[in-house]
Parts: structure tokens; C-alpha cells; sequence
């Protein structure tokens, strides 16, 4: 608006919104540069850096246009120079500046700044009053209040002032403007200037609400930025490409184990779990191939099925490349997290995500004796597929054959020689009986079945 063209160009509406999200901010020069803190935090990539509500961006424009009609724009607040402020408020009671008054006329502006002991009774309906935002907490604040400095004796006073008359009441005046409790001057005259401020600021509040528009398409909780990069023709980025989508999982607690199943699942203990993220779907040959260069499946020729024939031991050097290539820490679930996911933060299920077996996973009697693509069967109500069938899911932990001892904090419970490691969810071969959300498997971490697959998870 400001500069009359668009702040990115793209050929489709999602790779333009994508654009908001991953591109740098763009600058403003010349007479607009004045406008940058506004367009920088409005655009900002982080939720928490941006504008919290509309009310805030129409007061800070408010401010700095205010301050563009006099000359000068006032500062934005730093944290230490608000902090300063509100333990000096006390001692700058009222700064006034009136032009001389036609009583039909409401042509003076008191401008309102961060006072927590101003009175909120101050002004009149002959006086218009704009507030300038003040960030208690800085850049990213979840609230800020803008109060006022006028109190009702200055506004009766200024009915009875001809003309321009600077009254400062309190002991530090100079040493409150040092510290940026700076009052914007007012600008008396009603004239063309005044309405082409209007303009403006109507003109950015549209621009300011098209972009918290977009920046939803960055808010949501676990969107899916490799698969909208994709849809817009955009490279989906390192870690997307070789890992898919990783799902959040709440912290929580919950029953683990079976009282009704096989020794293996008992006994059932309470577990606590930390918040953590983990893979949506099983790591694929394509994702395996990006990182190690090389697919050791048995079944080829399916970039969307799961890797498969992977020992524990492979996996851990996957991770190591993984987390060497994107520059984070990626690494398999333990196997409390694993089923605390599976069972849909600990929901007394059957399968991962239900009781209906053909609904949520290949197995013996509907894979036609192999891997499917991935993501094809139901999900779980975290949005979780294939964690039952399709391929047996290695977790960190060394296999035991009872939960005696087990962890009760989530961690993984591998201390020790460990020669044999947990699988989970069953696979394209196995009976449905097999595919429960309790049910667990030990093998040799060096073997790599043709039936062995993976997800990844990531502390939060």
C-alpha cells in the first residue's frame, strides 16, 4: 500500500502466502522508512514477535503519524526506557501545550502515554485524544496499555487558555524526557495533511490485516510446510524432504501395558511423559535415500512405502547423518512414547487409532504379502498413520520381556549390554493380533527383517 506494489510476487495465491512466511521482511526507504518498526513487527516470522491484535497496530500508527505531522516521530520504547517510565510516572503529572480554544470546535488532540496513575476520567468531548503504544514487555508482548497522562484539571485549564502556555508539574521534566517519556506534539490546524493521514493509516491497517491474515498459514500448530511448499512448486527444505512431518504429542500421563494381555505387556504401570514430537508417518525409501544415498529394501520401487530390511543399528547411523544434514537432533521414540502416541495420549484402544484393523493398517490379511505407500490407512486422533502394520517400528529401548522395573518418566530403558532391542505395531505379514497397541517384539539390534521399518521423534 505504502509503496504500490505488493511486498512479494508469486504465480499462485499458496506460493504467495508461503512467501510471508519465508521470506525476510522487505525494507522501505526514503520518506517510508519511518514506517519499518511497524512493517518489521507485523511481518515478523516469529508468532510471538508479531502484533497480538489490530488495537495495537492502529495505535502505533496512530503515533507515528501523529509525529509525522509535527516534524518529528516519537521513539518506540525500548523495554528498559517503558520499565523507567512507569517507576517516574508519578513525578510527570501533567504537559500541556493548548492552542487557544473555540468552544465549537474539538480541534485539540491530547495524546495519551503509558501513566499507570493517570486518571481515566481525563478529557472531554471537546478534545479528541489518540494513544500511543507502549510495549510493557518489548517486541512480542502478548498485551501493552496506552493510559492517560491528562488529568481533568489540564483539560479545564486548557478551556480557559487563549493561547500556547507549557506547564510541567512534577520534579524530573527534563529527566523524564531523557528517559523517552516523550509527548507527541499536537498539530492544531485541521488541514489536507490530516486527512492524508486518514488515507495512510487506513491504507496500512488493510495491508496490517492482510498479513495477520497469512500469518496463520505459519500459526497453526503442526501445519504441514513441506506439503504446502510442495502444492506451490517450492523446494520443501532439508528436513521435511527426509524426515515428512512430525506431529506433536502432548505431555501426559497413562496406563501402559496390558492387565488382559501376554506376560510381555505386564505388568501395566503409570507412565509420565514429556511433550515430544514424532514422525506422522513412517521414514520412506525416498527419505532413506536422501540421506544415506542407498535403499536396503527388500520391497523396491516404491518411493512412498516405508523403508524396509533396517536393523537398529542402521537406523542409529540414519539419525547421525540425519541430524548432521539438517543441523537438529532427531532420534527413535521410546517405547513409553511410542505407545502413548499409538494410543492416542494413552486411550484404551485396541489398534493405534481404533478397534477396526482393516480401517487403520496393512496386515496378512489385506497387504497382499507386502508394504503399502504410507499414509494411506485412517490415522489416529493425534493424526498419527500406519503405527499398526504395515512395517514393525523400532523404538529405542532393549527389549525385556515384563515391564518390571520399568521407567515410570517416559525415558527409554536401555542401560546396560544390549543385545536386543523393542519393535512395535506389528506389519504387512502378521496376523491382526499382532498389530495391538500393547503388543511388543524383541530382535537382535544388528537383524533387518524385510517386515523392520522406523519413525523418528524429536524432544520438544
Amino acid at each position: 500500500m505504502l509503496t504500490g506494489k505488493a511486498p512479494y510476487a508469486a504465480d499462485t495465491p499458496l506460493a504467495l502466502a508461503l512467501k510471508h512466511v519465508t521470506e525476510s521482511v522487505p525494507k522501505l526507504s526514503g520518506d517510508l522508512a519511518v514506517y519499518q518498526p511497524l512493517l518489521d513487527r507485523m511481518m515478523a516470522k516469529s508468532r510471538e514477535a508479531r502484533y497480538p491484535d489490530c488495537d495495537q497496530i492502529i495505535a502505533d500508527l496512530e503515533r507515528l503519524e501523529a509525529g509525522k505531522s509535527t516534524g518529528h516521530v516519537t521513539d518506540f520504547l525500548s523495554t528498559d526506557a517503558v520499565n523507567k517510565a512507569k517507576a517516574d510516572a508519578d513525578n510527570l503529572s501533567i504537559v500541556e501545550d493548548f492552542p487557544s480554544i473555540d468552544a465549537g470546535e474539538p480541534v485539540v488532540q491530547a495524546t495519551e502515554i503509558l501513566n499507570t496513575a493517570a486518571s481515566s476520567t481525563a478529557g472531554s468531548a471537546e478534545y479528541q485524544k489518540t494513544e500511543i503504544l507502549t510495549t510493557a514487555a518489548g517486541a512480542g508482548a502478548a498485551t501493552a496499555q496506552a493510559t492517560e497522562i491528562l488529568r481533568p484539571a489540564a483539560v479545564d485549564k486548557g478551556h480557559a487558555t487563549a493561547g500556547n502556555s507549557s506547564k510541567v508539574a512534577g520534579k524530573n521534566t527534563a529527566k523524564a524526557k531523557e528517559q523517552k517519556l516523550t509527548l507527541v506534539e499536537k498539530n492544531p490546524q485541521p488541514d489536507t495533511r490530516s486527512k492524508a493521514s486518514a488515507a495512510t493509516i487506513k491504507s496500512l491497517l488493510w495491508a496490517a490485516l492482510g498479513l495477520l491474515i497469512a500469518g496463520g498459514v505459519y500459526a497453526v500448530v503442526d501445519v504441514d510446510m513441506g506439503k504446502l511448499k510442495t502444492l506451490a512448486g517450492i523446494d520443501p527444505g532439508p528436513v521435511y524432504s527426509r524426515v515428512g512431518r512430525l506431529i506433536t504429542v502432548p505431555e501426559g500421563s497413562f496406563k501402559m501395558g496390558n492387565a488382559g494381555g501376554a506376560s510381555a505387556e505386564k505388568p501395566v504401570h503409570t507412565v509420565r511423559n514429556k511433550g515430544f514430537r514424532l514422525g506422522e508417518t513412517e521414514v520412506t525409501q525416498k527419505q532413506w535415500r536422501l540421506v544415506m544415498g542407498s535403499n536396503p529394501s527388500y520391497f523396491k520401487a516404491c518411493d512412498d512405502c516405508p523403508v524396509d530390511s533396517v536393523s537398529w543399528n542402521d537406523v542409529q547411523k540414519f539419525i547421525k547423518k540425519l541430524n548432521q544434514q539438517t543441523g537438529l537432533r532427531f532420534r527413535l521414540p521410546t517405547e513409553a512414547e511410542w505407545e502413548y502416541a499409538c494410543r492416542s495420549t494413552g486411550r484404551n484402544e485396541k489398534f493405534c487409532g481404533g478397534n477396526d484393523e482393516s480401517a487403520l493398517a496393512w496386515y496378512g490379511d489385506n497387504s497382499g504379502a507386502k508394504t503399502h505407500p504410507v499414509a494411506q490407512k485412517q490415522d489416529n486422533d493425534l493424526g498419527l498413520h500406519d503405527m499398526s502394520g504395515n512395517v514393525w517400528e523400532w523404538t529405542q529401548d532393549c527389549w525385556h520381556d515384563s515391564y518390571q522395573g520399568a521407567p515410570t518418566d517416559g525415558q527409554a530403558r536401555d542401560r546396560g549390554a544390549c543385545k536386543q532391542r523393542t519393535l512395535r505395531g506389528g506389519s504387512w505379514i502378521d496376523v491382526a493380533g499382532n498389530l495391538s497397541s500393547t503388543g511388543r517384539f524383541g530382535s537382535s539390534a544388528a537383524t533387518g527383517n524385510r517386515n523392520f521399518g522406523f519413525r523418528v521423534a524429536q524432544d520438544i
